[in-house]
C-alpha cells in the first residue's frame, strides 16, 4: 500500500516513531504515524498487513542525505572547524574534534565553495515553517543565478523594461545567492495562491504596494512579505515576489554553473 500525505499529496513519506501508549496500541491494527518529507505534516494512516519491526536504530522523522561540507561551529567567542556528515530538512549532523560543555548554544555555519554560506537558505526555511500555521508554504521560482545568465537577460530586455532585470556590470543579488523569487502555495491543494499579479509580470500590478486586486490577493501578498521580512529579507519594490537578504553586498558575485554546484569544495 502506498502511503500519501493527506495535506500536500506527496508520496515522499517516512514512518515516524510512535509517541505514547495510544499510538503503540493502534499499531496492533496496522495504524502507524508517518511524517511527510515535503511539507513536514505528521499523520496516521492504516497500512493493513504491513508490520513495521521495533527498531532501536534511526528514529528520526526526516530522511538524511549524506553530504560532506566544511562547517564552522560558534559558541559565543569560541569557534571550531567541523564537517557535515548528513543533512535533512530539519537539521544536520556534524563531525568535529571540538568539545563544548553540555547545554552550550552552538551555531552551525555550513560553508560552500568560495566562503559562501547557507544563511540565506536557512532564513527561507524558517519563513516557510512559520507560514505552515496559516496553511501555506513557499514555492520558489528562482534563487541563485550565475552571472552569465544575468548578462543574457540584460541583453535581451528592451530599454523600457530594464527596471525588471539587473545590470550585469554591477552583478545582481541573485548572482550573490542573496535573492529569491517566490510565492505562496496552499498546503492542502499544492497549488500556488492568487496574487495581485502573476509571477514575472512586467506591469504596474507587479509592484509590491500596488493597490489593486482583490482583498484576498492583497492579503496573500502581505502575508508573504511579513514572513520574509521577519527573517531579514526586504522586498524589491517593483516585484512583490523578489526578496533580497540583508547584507547582500558582503557576498561575492558567483558565476558557477548549475551543473558545477556540488563539485566545488
Amino acid at each position: 500500500m502506498d502511503v500519501q500525505c493527506p495535506r500536500c499529496g506527496s508520496q515522499s513519506v517516512r514512518r515516524s516513531s510512535r509517541v505514547g501508549a495510544f499510538e503503540r496500541l493502534i499499531s496492533v491494527v496496522y495504524v502507524y504515524p508517518f511524517r511527510c518529507q515535503r511539507c513536514t505534516f505528521r499523520f496516521r494512516r492504516l497500512n493493513w498487513g504491513h508490520r513495521y519491526p521495533n527498531s532501536k536504530g534511526d528514529r528520526r522523522d526526516y530522511e538524511r542525505v549524506v553530504v560532506r561540507l566544511p562547517a564552522r561551529l560558534t559558541a559565543g567567542a569560541e569557534s571550531a572547524e567541523a564537517e557535515t556528515t548528513d543533512l535533512s530538512i530539519s537539521g544536520c549532523a556534524v563531525r568535529t574534534s571540538a568539545r563544548f560543555p553540555p547545554g552550550t548554544d552552538v551555531r552551525v555555519i555550513i560553508e560552500l565553495g568560495g566562503g559562501r554560506t547557507v544563511d540565506v537558505a536557512e532564513a527561507v526555511v524558517r519563513a516557510n515553517h512559520k507560514l505552515r500555521k496559516y496553511g501555506y508554504g513557499l514555492l520558489i521560482h528562482d534563487a541563485y543565478r550565475p552571472w552569465y545568465v544575468t548578462k543574457v537577460f540584460w541583453d535581451a530586455t528592451p530599454d523600457d523594461k530594464k527596471i525588471f532585470v539587473a545590470d550585469p556590470s554591477k552583478g545582481s543579488r541573485h548572482n550573490r545567492g542573496c535573492a529569491v523569487d517566490l510565492t505562496l502555495y496552499d498546503l492542502k491543494t499544492g497549488k500556488a495562491v492568487e496574487m495581485v499579479s502573476t509571477y514575472d509580470e512586467t506591469t504596474d500590478r507587479a509592484h509590491a504596494d500596488y493597490p489593486g486586486g482583490t482583498s484576498l490577493q492583497r492579503w496573500h501578498r502581505k502575508l508573504l512579505r511579513e514572513a520574509m521580512e521577519a527573517e531579514g529579507f526586504a522586498v524589491y519594490p517593483p516585484e512583490w515576489w523578489h526578496f533580497d537578504y540583508k547584507d547582500w553586498q558582503k557576498y561575492r558575485i558567483g558565476n558557477v554553473r548549475f551543473e558545477q554546484i556540488g563539485r566545488e569544495r
